[in-house]
């Protein structure tokens, strides 16, 4: 989920902030389900035989939560967790440890942009919002799938629609949550074009890949208690504000323009989170190199 240089363009200070990497694990928390949606599906394709997966490697495996939750679910398999952040890596091996997987979970600090053959070949490469971080995506997505074993699967999870918080504190102003995500404008991809249209190969076949399943899948949960909780919310409205700032409400916009800077002090009750994700599951074709 981090990726030094393509993360939103962010500053590279802010991904070695551990607040930002406690946000993150409570966004990767909440889409927990989505991870097992993807999972139960890989499985599927796969003939139902997750004991015959031996290596997966979590493409911008971020604080781990993807990394630890395959490790338990693919009870045969060392799972490989690439990033390029070491604070993002260190709560990655926390995490493994509080599991009990951290025997089978390898870690490795490397960029996604660069050379990725070192990391060896794998039944499983799972790239969860990460694809759109580096610098050429098509490229990388030759990079990502060359890293396949034969009979391997590549399975991409990118962000469909943002992800939306709905507290139960309206902060005054009843329904502002509902007004906030009317003001969106219609998502902007944030991946390129991959899946094939109008008799296109897509960006999968010039990758030496042939795609199995495209689809979107959605999760509502509630949120947790807990100290990350507000800071997601202050992010999540600090967002909004930036990017929604001038479509909103004057009297929705000062409500959001108070509570963003103390999230912290707020009773927000209830939070209910709704994430959707483009779930894309490719294999290598055929006529592809064998390992």
């Amino acid at each position: 989920m981090t990726h030094p240089g393509h993360h939103g363009h962010r500053p590279a200070d802010v991904f070695r902030d551990e607040r930002f990497a406690a946000m993150i694990e409570v966004e990767g928390e909440l889409a927990a389900g989505l991870t097992d949606r993807a999972v139960t599906r890989c499985i599927e394709l796969l003939g139902g035989r997750p004991g015959d997966v031996r290596r997966i490697a979590d493409l911008g495996c971020g604080p781990g939560v993807a990394t630890s939750r395959l490790a338990q679910t693919f009870g045969s398999a060392v799972v490989v967790g690439v990033d390029g952040s070491p604070v993002m890596l260190a709560r990655a091996g926390e995490r493994a440890a509080r599991c009990g997987v951290a025997d089978r979970v390898d870690l490795r600090q490397l960029d996604l942009d660069g050379d990725l053959t070192p990391l060896g070949a794998f039944d499983l490469v799972w790239a969860a919002l990460a694809l759109h971080h580096t610098a050429d995506q098509r490229a990388a997505l030759g990079r990502f799938g060359a890293l396949l074993r034969s009979r391997g699967l590549l399975c991409l999870l990118e962000r469909a629609d943002p992800m939306a918080l709905r507290p139960a504190n309206e902060l005054g102003r009843p329904g502002i949550w509902d007004r906030v995500e009317s003001a969106r404008p219609p998502e902007r991809a944030t991946v390129v074009d991959l899946t094939p249209a109008s008799g296109d190969a897509g960006a999968f076949a010039p990758a030496g890949l042939e795609l199995l399943h495209a689809g979107r899948i959605t999760d509502v949960v509630t949120a947790p208690p807990g100290p990350a909780v507000p800071r997601l919310i202050g992010g999540y409205v600090g967002a909004v504000l930036h990017t929604l700032g001038d479509h909103l409400d004057p009297a929705d916009r000062e409500a959001l323009g108070g509570a963003a800077g103390h999230a912290r002090d707020i009773e927000w009750g209830e939070v209910r989170v709704t994430s959707g994700r483009l779930l894309l599951v490719a294999r290598p074709r055929r006529s592809g190199r064998r390992r």
